[in-house]
């Protein structure tokens, strides 16, 4: 290793004084900074490149402050819990050290060889951390928190082929506008989302492009795994002119959504869904952004009750998705959900998700799976409607009702 000349000690007292003048001038200043009988005494260590000893100082008192971090968190939670969630830890709390520090002392300082050592004494705040950990699902009594992919492609206004992170032409650099409103929207959660776009850069490129926007459930599965996802949320961002009013200036934009989760561990597909939310703004860019954010909400409301089932072991069985055609309002979905419940007790919970004559969007919560779900409605006859399936997954079901009083079965597409 190539040998520095150390700075002279007058030298090195003017670099550590413009160094604290210029990046901590509260240490300087402040009477009282620390509790000195209080906090967690940390050792860091940084090489000293090209005598530059102002930048060793500040990378040791940056591995210095992450150690500590290390062993506040390493009092709230095992030491097998902290390896098996190091990412999340990382990303969350070791990094972001700034947050949690509320002062620190500087106990020794000095530098040795080609490095430069720093002992610090740092006052941390615990209740933020045991918050933290909270937030993203880490406790002593808690497993692994969900993490969830987001896999979502867009298609902005004007623009002809959709944009997708994971596509060989034009791999995402940054997360879509669609992808960060969603991520927000989960974290307000408390959920833990994948940051793909850093992981790229450490997955080989022979695994993680794709020339196909819209890709078969394995292949969603096998991303999920590359990324150490357990959900993938994957689905297709349509942004559309609806109208343009020329005397009024008012333009008229609709958000399109198409999305599944999909369980990473056996490529269980949870939910199946789709929304449409539109907004008129004198401003292409402010109506486009307002229809996003409704129906991402809708989206990420949806989704984040079903995330949050399956972590808190609520989830009994599957969430089938139904899409029903026909109703007639509110009352309507009321007796609908009465009559299904009383007649099929193997349903456990049917929630619904928005109501229209066209297409209804309800989940059903039940150990059944789809083809049993259809058997059961087909021989337990209801007495005030009469259904008929249009098509069917495993994890959606397509229908249409009509009151008995009324019209007959439609006939089924070819």
């Amino acid at each position: 290793m190539k040998k520095h000349r150390l700075p002279s000690q007058a030298e090195f007292f003017i670099c550590v004084f413009l160094f604290f003048f210029f990046s901590f001038p509260s240490l300087l200043f402040s009477e009282e900074l620390y509790s000195p009988d209080e906090g967690i005494i940390s050792v860091g260590m940084s090489e000293v490149i090209e005598n530059d000893l102002v930048g060793a100082r500040e990378r040791a008192i940056e591995d210095a402050q992450k150690k500590a971090m290390v062993q506040a968190v390493a009092s709230e939670i095992p030491s097998k819990m902290m390896e098996d969630n190091h990412r999340i830890l990382n990303e969350r709390l070791y990094q972001q050290g700034q947050k949690f520090i509320q002062s620190f002392k500087v106990l020794s300082e000095v530098p040795q060889g080609n490095f430069y050592k720093i002992t610090i004494r740092f006052a941390l705040s615990q209740p933020d951390i045991k918050n933290e950990l909270k937030k993203i699902g880490i406790t002593r009594q808690s497993q692994r928190p969900l993490r969830v992919l987001l896999m979502i492609a867009e298609r902005d206004l004007g623009q002809r082929q959709f944009v997708f992170w994971w596509s060989y032409e034009n791999p995402g650099s940054r997360p879509t506008l669609s992808e960060s409103i969603l991520k927000s929207k989960f974290q307000e959660r408390g959920m833990y989302v994948v940051d793909h776009i850093s992981l790229l850069k450490e997955i080989s490129q022979n695994k993680k492009y794709s020339r196909d926007v819209n890709l078969a459930e394995e292949t969603v599965k096998e991303y999920g795994r590359l990324f150490d996802g357990d959900i993938v949320i994957n689905g297709n961002v349509e942004i559309e002119m609806v109208k343009s009013e020329g005397e009024s200036g008012m333009k008229s934009v609709q958000a399109n959504i198409a999305a599944k989760a999909l369980q990473v561990e056996d490529g269980k597909v949870l939910m199946v869904t789709s929304f449409h939310a539109p907004a008129s703004s004198t401003d292409e860019v402010t109506a486009k952004g307002e229809a996003l954010r409704k129906a991402l909400g809708m989206l990420s409301d949806q989704m984040s009750d079903l995330i949050s089932r399956q972590r808190k072991g609520k989830a009994d069985g599957n969430v089938i998705f139904l899409k029903v055609a026909g109703l007639q309002g509110f009352s309507e979905f009321l007796t609908l959900r009465e009559e299904i419940k009383r007649r099929i007790p193997e349903i456990k919970g049917i929630y619904q998700r928005g109501i229209s004559l066209e297409n209804s969007q309800i989940d059903v919560e039940t150990k059944l799976d789809a083809p049993a779900l259809i058997q059961l409605l087909a021989s337990r006859d209801l007495e005030s409607f009469n259904f008929h399936v249009l098509s069917s997954s495993q994890a959606l079901i397509e229908l249409t009702v009509s009151p008995k009083s009324l019209t007959p079965r439609p006939k089924s597409n070819p």
